[in-house]
């Protein structure tokens, strides 16, 4: 089975190698794609979901967000914004930020969503 958290490891090597566009926007997408897989594994594990439910990225989110635990909406609150960003780097043809430093925070937050899991 693939190790989903790789792609984080991933989107730290692509953002410390290069300040190419297409590789930090790259890195950000990887980063965001390790926080969802974790997220949604702890979704399908913890029985959040029925085990036929189809995951997708909104409702892996949307469940979190509603859940009555603070960590789980946390958790869910960095996500909406982790796959915003993702969103951003995947489909604008112009970034309107710093792209270095959106793609230092989507690495940090990523980490941060996956830490968060593991000690729930």
């Amino acid at each position: 089975m693939f190790d989903w958290h790789r792609f984080l490891d991933l989107a730290r090597q692509l953002e410390s190698n290069s300040l190419d566009e297409a590789v930090l926007r790259t890195a950000i997408n990887r980063a965001y794609y390790a926080a969802y897989h974790r997220a949604s594994r702890y979704v399908r594990d913890a029985l959040l979901v029925g085990p036929t439910t189809g995951l997708t990225h909104d409702l892996v989110w949307r469940v979190l967000a509603r859940s009555s635990d603070d960590r789980h909406r946390n958790i869910a609150e960095r996500g909406f914004a982790l796959k915003a960003e993702r969103t951003r780097s995947d489909y604008q043809a112009w970034y309107r930020a710093d792209l270095a430093d959106a793609t230092r925070k989507a690495i940090d937050v990523s980490e941060a969503v996956i830490c968060s899991i593991d000690a729930l």
